[in-house]
């Protein structure tokens, strides 16, 4: 059953169809793309030269480079068979890991399945197929407290190391968020879900629960160091206390999202001045879960419904004047900057409970007793009504303006249909539990919402189809070299609206065209370099190059700033695309060269080489990022002269003319490139690639500086003459995780092979006396 559900919810998508929203668009998939290329060749995704002005896409933990099932699937399928087939398989994971951990905690095989759907096919899970490393570590994050269980209640090393490695998975999987949540609910299920003898046996299952991720975090030394440093130079690490806090704002759990939880897009649904997690449980699984609430009768039944009361009160108390700032000056708890994710524990500890609410309800109805949550169940089902009532008036103006008011209205209207629906199954599953068929109904009637609105979260295309642009573009006469894409409404991020509000890509709004219009990194899909692209992470000195400050970039999403054409240029932009109405971020307006469709090409520029040479009268030195940033944004005759080194002494007056001589680029590939010079007199080679640690350079085979240029790029200083300069990223940071990760793998080795204690706690005991 819990296959079928999982199969039915993606079977468009497994059968040829595609995934198409905001984020998969714009982060998820270009990021595939430059792994299943690298793998397929051969070659590890060190750097992609596509993504923004160069990214160390390795060094990011979230696009989950070295994820060991992605890496292999890139081997036979692109990108687009990768997302589809990883997120049906991890959702089964999830589906099969719930229903053992609520079989685990005594409930029935109906209230096990009723609890692995309301979890597995959840909206906020199914949501994270646009971001697959979050649905990975949602996937696992069962199993791994499944696992913590078993260890912690036989007391074997073996299920501890097994543990481990399963956590060194979800680490790998990229949303390291979601694995301290793991982390931290592991530990309550060690401590509290077994029955341990003695207080002493339940602190030994809390150290070896503990022991246990540091095991794993050794195992993630490697990308977790590089982590790190990519952490150090990223925007995020520039973030002040106020815009953490807004950005926690953003993300907490209001009013209008706990009226949600049973009711999606109640307040008109999605919005561009939040993250708009669906936090959907719906109202059937409400009840269900006052049920388990009622008559919790195990500890591990116990143990969820404290994990999912914990989880909501910390997202409200975000709401209280003072709270805010108290979480952002605590050391560590500023990574609680989306606090709106911990959604994950109250959503496995109300599926959980509403299993055993499931049971409480066949219980009580085969008893034709009146249960005592009758009061209560009637308050949620009074309030329900009134809630769908207020739904279908006026009165209740959708969150953003530019949303159809119309369509939002018949949006809750069929939300108002959809909680009657399930509470009319599940009254009548409830009065039909002695024929045998109630207790499926009832299963049935809790799950069912969830599996509707799921499957709103799953937008798939048959056949995206070939934007009709891409012909042109690729042409081997085409003079492009890196575009840049605006979208008609939402132009920074390319931020979609999920589900049926609408496609805000083409001027039609038809999903099937989506990518169509090249917005930011979605031409990269189809071989085209662009400007810039969204990232988890993205390198803050190219932001404040391109944008000025680190403001831009940040959520929730800002409007386009207006480009120089000269800008563009240095950067090796060629062509501007937008749709025919759409916004034009570039004065003065360049002109038009190609219109297909409703999309146009305007043409910036000729190609200008990316490696361009700069006599020493043309270069000027700063002291560090700040000062160099200062001088970069001047309005002097070019955006290039002089160019801006730091690193090394300099000097240049007013008058200073010139222009740099292009490069000859003899090789050019992600990572790497063979540059031939010609100077008259010492010089700054300029490489429009962005500078980041682990840049080698060599100059006639021996070894150079690598500094940063114009604020963001890649400069070596070379003498007069002819020269052969070799460019190289080579990351720093892995070498010195490969010990570490090799000791964390050797001691899950040595607790396999130690041997296990078998029985439940305390069985040692009372072994002499039963024999």
């Amino acid at each position: 059953m819990l296959t079928l559900a999982v199969t039915a919810l993606y079977a468009k998508a497994l059968f040829g169809g595609v995934f198409f929203l905001d984020v998969y668009l714009t982060e998820v998939h270009p990021h595939q793309v430059a792994l299943g290329t690298a793998f397929f060749a051969g070659k590890l995704p060190l750097w992609t030269s596509d993504i923004l002005l160069g990214y160390p896409l390795a060094s990011n933990p979230q696009v989950g480079t070295f994820y060991p099932l992605h890496m292999l699937m890139h081997l036979f399928m692109d990108a687009d068979r990768v997302i589809v087939w990883s997120a049906w398989l991890h959702t089964l994971i999830a589906a099969f890991s719930t229903y053992a951990l609520a079989h685990k905690g005594s409930i029935s095989p109906t209230g096990a399945v009723t609890a692995a759907l309301l979890y597995a096919c959840s909206p906020f899970l199914l949501f994270y197929h646009q971001a697959i490393h979050g649905l990975i570590a949602l996937a696992l994050m069962p199993l791994i407290l499944l696992i913590t269980w078993r260890a912690a209640e036989q007391r074997s090393l073996r299920w501890w190391s097994f543990g481990a490695l399963v956590i060194a998975l979800q680490m790998y999987a990229g949303h390291l968020q979601f694995v301290g949540y793991t982390l931290a609910a592991a530990l309550g299920i060690a401590l509290f879900a077994p029955e341990h003898p003695d207080r002493r046996t339940r602190l030994r299952a809390g150290g070896l629960c503990v022991a246990q991720g540091a095991v794993a975090g050794l195992i993630y030394a490697p990308q977790l160091v590089a982590a790190f440093h990519l952490w150090r130079v990223s925007l995020r690490k520039a973030m002040s206390a106020d815009e953490v806090v807004g950005a926690m704002h953003i993300e907490s759990l209001g009013a209008d999202d706990l009226i949600e939880l049973i009711m999606p897009r109640f307040f008109g649904g999605p919005s561009f001045q939040d993250f708009w997690y669906p936090e959907y449980v719906g109202a059937a699984a409400v009840v269900a879960v006052i049920a388990g609430l009622a008559g919790m009768r195990t500890r591990g039944v116990r143990v969820f419904a404290g994990m999912l009361a914990a989880s909501l009160t910390y997202l409200i108390l975000l709401q209280i004047p003072g709270i805010d700032r108290l979480m952002v000056s605590i050391p560590g708890l500023s990574a609680f900057r989306a606090p709106g994710r911990t959604f994950c524990w109250a959503l496995l500890g109300c599926a959980i409970v509403a299993g055993a609410g499931v049971d409480n309800l066949i219980a009580s109805a085969a008893r034709r007793a009146v249960p005592r949550i009758a009061a209560v169940a009637a308050a949620v089902l009074a309030a329900v009504a009134l809630v769908t009532i207020l739904g279908g008036l006026d009165s209740v103006a959708p969150r953003d303006a530019e949303f159809n008011t119309s369509f939002v209205i018949g949006l809750r209207h069929n939300d108002g249909m959809e909680v009657l629906l399930a509470l009319a199954l599940l009254t009548a599953g409830w009065l039909l539990v002695r024929a045998r068929l109630g207790g499926i109904i009832v299963a049935l009637a809790v799950a069912a919402p969830i599996l509707w609105v799921g499957n709103r979260y799953l937008p798939v295309v048959d056949d995206p189809g070939v934007s009709p642009l891409m012909k042109p573009l690729k042409h081997p006469l085409s003079d492009v070299d890196r575009v840049l894409g605006i979208s008609a409404g939402d132009p920074n991020y390319m931020a979609a609206v999920p589900g049926p509000i609408g496609w805000p890509y083409g001027s039609d709004g038809d999903p099937a065209r989506a990518g169509w219009s090249l917005v930011s990194n979605v031409g990269m899909a189809n071989q085209l370099a662009n400007l810039h692209a969204q990232t988890s992470l993205p390198l803050r000195r190219v932001v404040r190059r391109l944008f000025g400050d680190t403001a831009a970039l940040q959520y929730p999403f800002q409007q386009h700033p207006t480009y120089s054409p000269d800008l563009l240029a240095h950067v090796g932009v060629t062509h501007v695309i937008t749709t025919r109405h759409g916004q034009m971020p570039v004065e003065p307006r360049p002109a038009a060269v190609l219109e297909l469709e409703g999309y146009v090409v305007h043409r910036l520029a000729k190609r200008r080489s990316p490696a361009r040479l700069y006599p020493a009268r043309l270069v000027r030195g700063a002291a560090d990022e700040d000062h160099a940033m200062s001088l970069v944004q001047h309005t002097g005759p070019a955006v290039d002269v002089p160019l801006v080194i730091e690193g090394i002494a300099g000097a240049w007056t007013q008058g200073v003319t010139g222009k740099p001589s292009a490069a000859k680029v003899v090789t050019a590939e992600p990572g790497y490139a063979v540059i031939e010079i010609n100077g008259e007199t010492d010089g700054v080679l300029l490489y429009t690639e962005a500078f980041y640690p682990g840049w080698f350079a060599t100059v006639d085979g021996h070894p150079a500086n690598v500094l940063p240029a114009d604020g963001c790029f890649l400069g070596v200083p070379v003498p007069a003459g002819k020269h052969t300069v070799e460019l190289k990223y080579v990351p720093i940071d892995f070498p010195a995780g490969i010990p570490a990760m090799v000791l964390g793998l050797a001691l899950v080795v040595l607790g396999a092979t130690v041997g296990s204690r078998k029985g439940p706690p305390g069985m040692e005991a009372i072994a002499p006396e039963i024999a």
